[in-house]
């Protein structure tokens, strides 16, 4: 029984994309190059360039306690509202596939990006993103392993 009372699953779903870190570096470099001449505007690029290299989405489970939270962690301090936690059905895997078309003077780009998203589908019909990759074995091992966490099975919905 004292192993429950600790028990607290913790699980980050989503991190800011390559993208946006490559963004917040510059905005960053930006804040350091203009903070002799406007220190204000310095310390907002400064702080805004850190936020995504120390900020996360996640879900939490506290079993004993029957509640989860989902929401943002920010170097180390969780944003989220408590919901009762009603159970969970199962975890299932989908197939994510977007077309990205981009017209051009010349030609028409089209561009496909196939990823696979892995769920917890909660009882109470509630569904939460906790995997998002692009090789479906390695977002079934991590699936496996939440279910492994929860006690529950995983349904491969990717055919």
């Amino acid at each position: 029984m004292i192993d429950l009372i600790d028990k607290k699953l913790h699980y980050i779903t989503e991190k800011p994309s390559l993208a946006i870190k490559t963004c917040a570096s510059l905005m960053l470099l930006g804040g350091i190059y203009v903070s002799f001449s406007i220190p204000l505007v310095s310390i907002l690029f400064i702080v805004l360039g850190l936020l995504p290299f120390v900020m996360y989405n996640y879900v939490d489970f506290k079993l004993y306690e029957g509640v989860y939270s989902e929401g943002y962690c920010i170097a180390g301090k969780t944003f989220g509202q408590e919901r009762p936690y009603p159970g969970v059905e199962f975890l299932f895997l989908k197939k994510n596939r977007s077309t990205h078309i981009t017209h051009g003077e010349v030609a028409k780009i089209v561009s496909q990006h196939i990823f696979f998203d892995g769920y917890i589908n909660l009882c109470d019909g509630t569904k939460i993103l906790v995997v998002q990759r692009r090789q479906k074995s390695q977002a079934l091992k991590e699936l496996g392993k939440i279910a492994q966490d929860l006690k529950t099975e995983v349904k491969d919905l990717t055919f």
